[in-house]
Protein backbone atom coordinates (compact mmCIF):
# COMPACT_ATOMS: atom_id res chain seq x y z
CA UNK A 1 0.00 0.00 0.00
CA UNK A 2 1.25 3.46 -0.95
CA UNK A 3 0.31 6.82 0.49
CA UNK A 4 0.68 9.83 -1.83
CA UNK A 5 0.20 13.59 -1.39
CA UNK A 6 -2.16 15.71 -3.47
CA UNK A 7 0.50 16.07 -6.13
CA UNK A 8 0.67 12.32 -6.26
CA UNK A 9 4.13 12.20 -4.62
CA UNK A 10 4.75 8.93 -2.78
CA UNK A 11 5.10 9.56 0.96
CA UNK A 12 4.98 6.09 2.45
CA UNK A 13 5.13 2.58 1.12
CA UNK A 14 3.92 -0.19 3.35
CA UNK A 15 4.29 -3.77 2.42
CA UNK A 16 4.77 -7.08 4.14
CA UNK A 17 8.50 -7.15 3.50
CA UNK A 18 9.51 -3.55 4.36
CA UNK A 19 8.35 -0.17 5.47
CA UNK A 20 9.89 2.76 3.65
CA UNK A 21 9.26 6.49 4.16
CA UNK A 22 10.13 8.92 1.42
CA UNK A 23 9.66 12.08 3.52
CA UNK A 24 10.09 13.23 7.15
CA UNK A 25 7.85 11.56 9.67
CA UNK A 26 7.04 13.93 12.55
CA UNK A 27 6.05 12.42 15.89
CA UNK A 28 6.62 13.17 19.57
CA UNK A 29 7.46 9.53 20.25
CA UNK A 30 8.16 6.23 18.63
CA UNK A 31 7.36 2.95 20.37
CA UNK A 32 8.62 -0.49 19.52
CA UNK A 33 6.29 -3.44 19.00
CA UNK A 34 8.06 -5.85 21.28
CA UNK A 35 7.79 -3.53 24.28
CA UNK A 36 5.65 -0.43 24.32
CA UNK A 37 7.63 0.91 27.32
CA UNK A 38 10.81 1.36 25.29
CA UNK A 39 11.35 3.63 22.37
CA UNK A 40 12.43 7.10 21.31
CA UNK A 41 10.79 10.18 22.81
CA UNK A 42 11.42 13.86 21.97
CA UNK A 43 10.65 16.45 24.62
CA UNK A 44 12.02 19.89 25.58
CA UNK A 45 14.60 19.90 22.78
CA UNK A 46 16.01 16.62 24.03
CA UNK A 47 16.00 13.19 22.46
CA UNK A 48 15.52 10.40 24.97
CA UNK A 49 16.19 6.74 24.21
CA UNK A 50 14.66 4.25 26.65
CA UNK A 51 15.99 0.69 26.55
CA UNK A 52 17.80 -1.89 28.67
CA UNK A 53 20.88 -1.52 26.46
CA UNK A 54 21.87 0.22 23.29
CA UNK A 55 24.20 -1.18 20.70
CA UNK A 56 25.77 0.99 18.02
CA UNK A 57 27.52 -0.70 15.15
CA UNK A 58 30.11 1.54 13.51
CA UNK A 59 31.56 4.89 14.60
CA UNK A 60 29.77 7.25 16.92
CA UNK A 61 30.43 10.97 16.45
CA UNK A 62 29.34 13.36 19.20
CA UNK A 63 29.57 17.03 18.30
CA UNK A 64 29.39 18.44 21.84
CA UNK A 65 29.70 17.33 25.43
CA UNK A 66 28.78 13.85 26.47
CA UNK A 67 27.50 13.44 30.02
CA UNK A 68 26.50 10.28 31.79
CA UNK A 69 25.53 9.42 35.33
CA UNK A 70 27.63 6.31 35.12
CA UNK A 71 30.23 4.90 32.71
CA UNK A 72 31.59 1.43 32.23
CA UNK A 73 34.52 0.54 34.49
CA UNK A 74 36.97 0.39 31.58
CA UNK A 75 36.31 4.00 30.49
CA UNK A 76 38.57 6.74 32.00
CA UNK A 77 36.95 10.15 32.43
CA UNK A 78 39.11 13.26 32.95
CA UNK A 79 38.23 15.72 35.67
CA UNK A 80 37.35 19.39 35.14
CA UNK A 81 41.07 20.29 34.70
CA UNK A 82 41.50 17.55 32.08
CA UNK A 83 43.58 15.46 34.48
CA UNK A 84 43.16 11.79 35.34
CA UNK A 85 41.62 11.54 38.85
CA UNK A 86 43.84 9.74 41.35
CA UNK A 87 41.04 7.22 41.99
CA UNK A 88 41.69 5.68 38.56
CA UNK A 89 45.34 4.95 39.34
CA UNK A 90 45.74 1.56 41.00
CA UNK A 91 48.04 1.00 44.00
CA UNK A 92 51.42 -0.44 42.91
CA UNK A 93 52.50 -3.38 45.06
CA UNK A 94 55.29 -4.71 42.79
CA UNK A 95 58.21 -3.29 40.78
CA UNK A 96 57.45 -1.48 37.56
CA UNK A 97 59.52 -0.06 34.69
CA UNK A 98 59.09 3.18 32.78
CA UNK A 99 59.90 2.58 29.13
CA UNK A 100 63.38 4.12 28.70
CA UNK A 101 63.38 3.61 24.94
CA UNK A 102 61.09 6.60 24.56
CA UNK A 103 60.97 10.11 26.00
CA UNK A 104 58.80 10.30 29.12
CA UNK A 105 57.30 13.54 30.35
CA UNK A 106 55.65 14.59 33.60
CA UNK A 107 53.84 17.88 33.25
CA UNK A 108 54.75 18.13 29.58
CA UNK A 109 53.68 16.43 26.38
CA UNK A 110 56.99 17.26 24.72
CA UNK A 111 59.69 15.62 26.82
CA UNK A 112 63.30 16.29 25.83
CA UNK A 113 64.93 13.48 27.80
CA UNK A 114 64.12 9.95 28.95
CA UNK A 115 62.50 11.55 32.03
CA UNK A 116 61.38 15.19 31.79
CA UNK A 117 59.69 16.88 34.77
CA UNK A 118 58.26 20.33 34.03
CA UNK A 119 56.85 22.90 36.47
CA UNK A 120 56.94 20.55 39.44
CA UNK A 121 58.94 19.57 42.50
CA UNK A 122 60.98 16.39 42.88
CA UNK A 123 60.93 15.21 46.51
CA UNK A 124 62.80 12.29 48.07
CA UNK A 125 61.43 11.75 51.54
CA UNK A 126 64.02 10.15 53.86
CA UNK A 127 65.86 8.56 50.95
CA UNK A 128 69.05 8.92 48.96
CA UNK A 129 69.89 9.91 45.40
CA UNK A 130 72.44 7.89 43.44
CA UNK A 131 73.79 8.71 39.98
CA UNK A 132 75.97 6.03 38.46
CA UNK A 133 75.93 4.01 41.68
CA UNK A 134 73.74 2.65 44.44
CA UNK A 135 73.79 5.60 46.86
CA UNK A 136 75.82 5.17 50.01
CA UNK A 137 75.26 8.85 50.88
CA UNK A 138 72.36 11.28 50.63
CA UNK A 139 73.60 12.48 47.25
CA UNK A 140 76.05 10.05 45.66
CA UNK A 141 77.54 10.62 42.20
CA UNK A 142 79.97 8.08 40.77
CA UNK A 143 81.49 9.03 37.41
CA UNK A 144 82.76 5.92 35.66
CA UNK A 145 83.96 6.67 32.13
CA UNK A 146 87.15 7.49 30.23
CA UNK A 147 86.35 11.15 29.63
CA UNK A 148 88.61 12.65 32.30
CA UNK A 149 88.20 16.12 30.80
CA UNK A 150 84.46 16.11 31.55
CA UNK A 151 83.47 17.27 35.06
CA UNK A 152 81.22 14.95 37.04
CA UNK A 153 79.25 17.78 38.67
CA UNK A 154 78.56 21.23 37.21
CA UNK A 155 76.44 24.16 38.43
CA UNK A 156 75.82 26.91 35.87
CA UNK A 157 73.82 30.13 35.83
CA UNK A 158 72.95 31.74 32.50
CA UNK A 159 75.55 29.45 30.87
CA UNK A 160 78.24 30.68 33.31
CA UNK A 161 80.04 27.93 35.23
CA UNK A 162 79.72 28.41 39.00
CA UNK A 163 81.04 25.06 40.27
CA UNK A 164 82.88 22.38 38.27
CA UNK A 165 84.06 19.17 39.97
CA UNK A 166 86.56 16.99 38.08
CA UNK A 167 86.48 13.72 40.01
CA UNK A 168 89.31 11.93 38.19
CA UNK A 169 91.69 14.83 38.81
CA UNK A 170 90.35 15.64 42.27
CA UNK A 171 89.92 19.30 41.26
CA UNK A 172 87.19 21.81 42.11
CA UNK A 173 86.89 25.02 40.07
CA UNK A 174 84.66 27.84 41.32
CA UNK A 175 83.43 30.70 39.15
CA UNK A 176 85.14 29.53 35.95
CA UNK A 177 84.76 32.47 33.58
CA UNK A 178 85.95 30.47 30.57
CA UNK A 179 89.24 32.39 30.30
CA UNK A 180 91.28 29.21 30.67
CA UNK A 181 91.28 26.07 28.56
CA UNK A 182 89.03 23.65 30.43
CA UNK A 183 90.70 20.72 28.65
CA UNK A 184 93.96 21.53 30.49
CA UNK A 185 93.35 21.14 34.21
CA UNK A 186 96.29 21.12 36.64
CA UNK A 187 95.63 18.16 38.98
CA UNK A 188 98.06 19.60 41.57
CA UNK A 189 95.81 22.62 42.21
CA UNK A 190 92.90 21.04 44.05
CA UNK A 191 90.81 24.22 44.42
CA UNK A 192 90.77 27.02 41.85
CA UNK A 193 88.72 30.13 42.61
CA UNK A 194 88.32 32.91 40.07
CA UNK A 195 87.25 36.10 41.81
CA UNK A 196 87.22 37.44 45.34
CA UNK A 197 87.37 34.74 48.04
CA UNK A 198 86.15 35.46 51.58
CA UNK A 199 86.68 32.94 54.37
CA UNK A 200 86.90 32.88 58.15
CA UNK A 201 89.55 30.16 58.11
CA UNK A 202 92.04 28.92 55.50
CA UNK A 203 94.20 25.84 56.18
CA UNK A 204 96.24 24.61 53.22
CA UNK A 205 99.61 23.12 52.36
CA UNK A 206 99.98 25.05 49.09
CA UNK A 207 98.22 28.25 48.03
CA UNK A 208 98.68 29.34 44.42
CA UNK A 209 97.78 32.93 43.53
CA UNK A 210 97.95 33.58 39.80
CA UNK A 211 97.85 37.37 40.01
CA UNK A 212 97.32 40.05 42.64
CA UNK A 213 96.33 43.38 41.16
CA UNK A 214 96.26 46.80 42.73
CA UNK A 215 92.69 47.02 41.50
CA UNK A 216 90.36 46.86 44.48
CA UNK A 217 88.34 44.11 42.79
CA UNK A 218 91.35 41.77 42.63
CA UNK A 219 93.01 41.37 46.01
CA UNK A 220 93.27 39.24 49.13
CA UNK A 221 91.60 40.95 52.07
CA UNK A 222 92.34 40.04 55.68
CA UNK A 223 90.32 42.03 58.17
CA UNK A 224 91.45 43.26 61.58
CA UNK A 225 90.18 40.18 63.39
CA UNK A 226 91.91 37.64 61.10
CA UNK A 227 95.57 36.66 61.04
CA UNK A 228 97.61 34.91 58.35
CA UNK A 229 100.04 32.27 59.63
CA UNK A 230 102.93 31.25 57.36
CA UNK A 231 105.34 28.57 58.66
CA UNK A 232 104.09 29.21 62.22
CA UNK A 233 104.86 32.94 61.87
CA UNK A 234 102.10 35.47 62.46
CA UNK A 235 101.96 37.83 59.49
CA UNK A 236 99.68 40.17 61.43
CA UNK A 237 102.21 40.49 64.25
CA UNK A 238 105.09 40.84 61.80
CA UNK A 239 103.33 43.63 59.90
CA UNK A 240 102.52 45.34 63.18
CA UNK A 241 106.18 45.13 64.18
CA UNK A 242 107.27 46.43 60.78
CA UNK A 243 104.82 49.29 61.13
CA UNK A 244 106.31 50.09 64.52
CA UNK A 245 109.82 49.88 63.06
CA UNK A 246 108.82 52.17 60.18
CA UNK A 247 107.45 54.69 62.66
CA UNK A 248 110.72 54.65 64.57
CA UNK A 249 112.75 55.03 61.38
CA UNK A 250 110.53 57.89 60.24
CA UNK A 251 111.03 59.58 63.59
CA UNK A 252 114.81 59.19 63.40
CA UNK A 253 115.43 59.81 59.69
CA UNK A 254 118.98 59.85 58.40
CA UNK A 255 120.28 63.13 57.06
CA UNK A 256 123.34 63.86 54.92
CA UNK A 257 125.83 66.50 56.00
CA UNK A 258 126.61 68.32 52.72
CA UNK A 259 129.70 69.92 54.22
CA UNK A 260 131.28 66.63 55.21
CA UNK A 261 129.84 63.72 53.15
CA UNK A 262 132.13 61.24 54.88
CA UNK A 263 129.97 61.47 57.99
CA UNK A 264 126.62 59.77 58.47
CA UNK A 265 124.58 62.01 60.76
CA UNK A 266 121.31 61.22 62.50
CA UNK A 267 119.43 63.33 64.96
CA UNK A 268 118.75 60.45 67.33
CA UNK A 269 118.27 56.70 67.28
CA UNK A 270 117.32 54.80 70.42
CA UNK A 271 117.13 51.01 70.61
CA UNK A 272 114.91 50.23 73.57
CA UNK A 273 115.07 46.46 73.54
CA UNK A 274 118.09 44.65 72.17
CA UNK A 275 116.43 41.27 72.73
CA UNK A 276 113.94 42.19 70.01
CA UNK A 277 116.84 42.39 67.54
CA UNK A 278 118.28 38.96 68.36
CA UNK A 279 117.38 35.31 67.85
CA UNK A 280 116.37 34.83 71.48
CA UNK A 281 113.53 32.25 71.32
CA UNK A 282 112.08 33.55 74.59
CA UNK A 283 111.45 36.97 73.09
CA UNK A 284 109.21 37.88 70.17
CA UNK A 285 111.39 39.23 67.40
CA UNK A 286 110.66 42.70 66.06
CA UNK A 287 113.50 43.08 63.57
CA UNK A 288 115.46 40.03 62.35
CA UNK A 289 118.27 40.47 59.83
CA UNK A 290 119.90 37.50 58.15
CA UNK A 291 122.56 38.53 55.67
CA UNK A 292 122.90 42.04 54.35
CA UNK A 293 120.65 45.09 54.29
CA UNK A 294 121.08 48.12 52.06
CA UNK A 295 119.67 51.51 52.94
CA UNK A 296 119.68 53.87 49.96
CA UNK A 297 119.64 57.64 50.22
CA UNK A 298 121.38 60.59 48.62
CA UNK A 299 124.76 59.82 50.18
CA UNK A 300 127.59 57.46 49.33
CA UNK A 301 127.25 55.90 52.78
CA UNK A 302 125.12 52.93 51.70
CA UNK A 303 124.76 50.34 54.46
CA UNK A 304 126.10 46.92 53.50
CA UNK A 305 126.01 45.02 56.82
CA UNK A 306 124.45 45.51 60.26
CA UNK A 307 125.64 43.87 63.48
CA UNK A 308 124.67 44.24 67.13
CA UNK A 309 125.83 43.06 70.53
CA UNK A 310 124.55 43.62 74.04
CA UNK A 311 125.29 47.35 74.01
CA UNK A 312 126.17 48.59 70.52
CA UNK A 313 124.85 48.83 66.98
CA UNK A 314 127.29 48.56 64.01
CA UNK A 315 126.89 49.68 60.38
CA UNK A 316 129.40 48.79 57.66
CA UNK A 317 128.97 50.74 54.43
CA UNK A 318 129.90 49.84 50.87
CA UNK A 319 132.71 52.41 50.91
CA UNK A 320 134.34 50.44 53.77
CA UNK A 321 133.39 52.59 56.74
CA UNK A 322 132.54 51.17 60.16
CA UNK A 323 129.96 53.09 62.22
CA UNK A 324 129.41 52.32 65.89
CA UNK A 325 126.08 53.63 67.19
CA UNK A 326 125.89 55.81 64.03
CA UNK A 327 129.24 57.45 64.75
CA UNK A 328 132.14 56.84 62.38
CA UNK A 329 134.54 54.40 64.03
CA UNK A 330 136.94 53.47 61.23
CA UNK A 331 137.20 55.19 57.85
CA UNK A 332 139.12 52.54 55.88
CA UNK A 333 137.79 49.34 57.32
CA UNK A 334 139.03 46.19 55.52
CA UNK A 335 137.86 42.81 56.79
CA UNK A 336 136.73 39.35 55.71
CA UNK A 337 135.08 38.27 58.96
CA UNK A 338 133.24 40.49 61.44
CA UNK A 339 131.68 39.38 64.75
CA UNK A 340 129.84 41.29 67.47
CA UNK A 341 128.72 39.57 70.66
CA UNK A 342 128.40 40.21 74.35
CA UNK A 343 130.13 43.62 74.77
CA UNK A 344 132.79 43.03 72.09
CA UNK A 345 133.25 43.37 68.35
CA UNK A 346 136.09 41.80 66.33
CA UNK A 347 137.21 41.48 62.74
CA UNK A 348 139.68 39.47 60.70
CA UNK A 349 141.48 40.07 57.40
CA UNK A 350 142.40 36.75 55.79
CA UNK A 351 144.70 38.29 53.19
CA UNK A 352 147.21 39.80 55.59
CA UNK A 353 146.28 37.71 58.62
CA UNK A 354 145.36 40.56 60.96
CA UNK A 355 142.76 40.40 63.70
CA UNK A 356 141.38 43.18 65.83
CA UNK A 357 139.17 43.12 68.93
CA UNK A 358 137.55 46.42 69.76
CA UNK A 359 140.30 49.05 69.31
CA UNK A 360 143.13 46.52 69.76
CA UNK A 361 144.53 45.94 66.24
CA UNK A 362 147.50 43.80 67.34
CA UNK A 363 145.41 40.76 68.22
CA UNK A 364 146.61 37.47 66.63
CA UNK A 365 148.88 39.01 64.00
CA UNK A 366 150.11 37.05 60.97
CA UNK A 367 147.62 34.19 61.57
CA UNK A 368 144.87 33.51 59.05
CA UNK A 369 141.77 31.43 59.83
CA UNK A 370 138.36 30.52 58.36
CA UNK A 371 136.12 31.39 61.31
CA UNK A 372 136.28 32.54 64.92
CA UNK A 373 134.04 33.03 67.96
CA UNK A 374 134.11 35.64 70.73
CA UNK A 375 134.01 35.01 74.45
CA UNK A 376 133.04 37.30 77.30
CA UNK A 377 136.74 38.16 77.69
CA UNK A 378 138.33 40.62 75.21
CA UNK A 379 141.57 38.61 75.53
CA UNK A 380 140.24 35.16 74.57
CA UNK A 381 138.78 33.85 71.28
CA UNK A 382 138.26 30.47 69.62
CA UNK A 383 139.21 30.15 65.96
CA UNK A 384 139.34 27.57 63.17
CA UNK A 385 142.59 27.74 61.23
CA UNK A 386 143.11 27.11 57.53
CA UNK A 387 143.58 23.40 58.26
CA UNK A 388 140.05 23.33 59.76
CA UNK A 389 141.19 22.65 63.35
CA UNK A 390 139.99 24.41 66.51
CA UNK A 391 142.25 26.56 68.69
CA UNK A 392 141.78 28.67 71.77
CA UNK A 393 143.88 31.86 71.78
CA UNK A 394 144.71 33.76 74.97
CA UNK A 395 146.34 37.15 74.43
CA UNK A 396 147.42 37.40 78.06
CA UNK A 397 150.15 34.80 77.51
CA UNK A 398 149.99 34.93 73.67
CA UNK A 399 149.34 31.18 73.33
CA UNK A 400 147.12 29.09 71.00
CA UNK A 401 145.92 25.75 72.38
CA UNK A 402 144.55 23.07 70.04
CA UNK A 403 141.18 21.54 70.95
CA UNK A 404 140.59 18.06 69.51
CA UNK A 405 138.19 15.20 69.96
CA UNK A 406 140.07 12.13 71.05
CA UNK A 407 137.53 9.95 69.26
CA UNK A 408 138.31 11.58 65.90
CA UNK A 409 141.44 13.75 65.80
CA UNK A 410 141.22 14.09 62.01
CA UNK A 411 137.78 15.68 62.00
CA UNK A 412 137.56 19.02 60.13
CA UNK A 413 135.47 22.01 61.28
CA UNK A 414 134.14 24.99 59.31
CA UNK A 415 132.09 27.18 61.70
CA UNK A 416 132.06 27.94 65.45
CA UNK A 417 130.02 29.98 67.95
CA UNK A 418 130.19 30.20 71.77
CA UNK A 419 127.84 30.12 74.72
CA UNK A 420 128.13 32.83 77.34
CA UNK A 421 128.16 30.34 80.19
CA UNK A 422 129.73 28.09 81.23
CA UNK A 423 133.16 29.21 80.13
CA UNK A 424 134.89 27.40 77.24
CA UNK A 425 131.57 26.14 75.86
CA UNK A 426 130.79 26.32 72.16
CA UNK A 427 128.92 24.77 69.23
CA UNK A 428 130.89 23.79 66.13
CA UNK A 429 129.93 22.50 62.65
CA UNK A 430 132.03 19.84 60.98
CA UNK A 431 132.70 19.56 57.26
CA UNK A 432 130.54 16.39 57.26
CA UNK A 433 127.42 18.44 58.18
CA UNK A 434 127.34 17.42 61.87
CA UNK A 435 126.88 19.82 64.82
CA UNK A 436 128.84 19.20 68.02
CA UNK A 437 128.43 20.71 71.48
CA UNK A 438 131.74 21.17 73.33
CA UNK A 439 131.89 21.52 77.13
CA UNK A 440 134.34 20.32 79.74
CA UNK A 441 136.70 18.86 77.16
CA UNK A 442 134.03 16.59 75.63
CA UNK A 443 132.45 16.77 72.14
CA UNK A 444 128.81 15.64 71.96
CA UNK A 445 126.78 15.24 68.76
CA UNK A 446 123.66 17.45 68.72
CA UNK A 447 120.73 15.17 67.99
CA UNK A 448 117.74 16.40 65.96
CA UNK A 449 114.15 15.09 66.31
CA UNK A 450 114.44 13.70 62.79
CA UNK A 451 117.59 12.59 60.92
CA UNK A 452 119.44 15.73 59.82
CA UNK A 453 121.70 13.84 57.40
CA UNK A 454 119.35 14.49 54.48
CA UNK A 455 119.49 18.28 55.07
CA UNK A 456 122.34 20.74 54.71
CA UNK A 457 123.14 23.04 57.64
CA UNK A 458 123.51 26.51 56.16
CA UNK A 459 124.23 28.57 59.29
CA UNK A 460 123.72 28.65 63.06
CA UNK A 461 123.92 31.13 65.92
CA UNK A 462 124.21 30.55 69.66
CA UNK A 463 122.73 32.67 72.43
CA UNK A 464 123.02 32.43 76.19
CA UNK A 465 121.73 28.86 76.39
CA UNK A 466 120.29 28.05 72.98
CA UNK A 467 121.27 27.61 69.33
CA UNK A 468 119.27 28.40 66.21
CA UNK A 469 120.15 26.22 63.20
CA UNK A 470 119.27 27.19 59.62
CA UNK A 471 118.99 24.19 57.28
CA UNK A 472 117.63 23.52 53.83
CA UNK A 473 114.55 22.24 55.65
CA UNK A 474 113.91 25.32 57.77
CA UNK A 475 115.07 26.67 61.13
CA UNK A 476 115.56 24.42 64.18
Amino acid sequence: MNINDFNNNKLLSISQSSTTSFTNIISSSYLFLNNINYGITYSNNALQITANSNIIHGDLYVNGKMTAKEYASNVVILDKTNKIPITYIPAISSNYIINCNILNGIGTTRPLTKMHLKDGDFFIDQGRLGIGTIPAYYCHINKDDNNTGMPAFVVTSNDKHVIDIYTEKGVVIINDDGSQDRTIINPNIKLQVFGITKTNSLITNDLYINKIYTNSNNRIEINNNTDLILSNISIGTSLSNLSELKTRIDNYLYQTNQKDPTNLIVSNLTLLNYDSLTSNPFKESVFDIKGKIKLYNDTENIVQDIYINDNDFYFITTNRKLYKNLILNTANFNFDLFKSKYEIYAYHNKTIGTTGINTDTSFLTSISFTDFALTTSPNVIFYINNNYKIFKFNKTNNTSTAITDATDVNRNYIKIDTYKTPEDTFVVLSSSNVLYFYSGGVFQIIEFPIPISSYTILDFSSGNNHTLVLTTNGVW
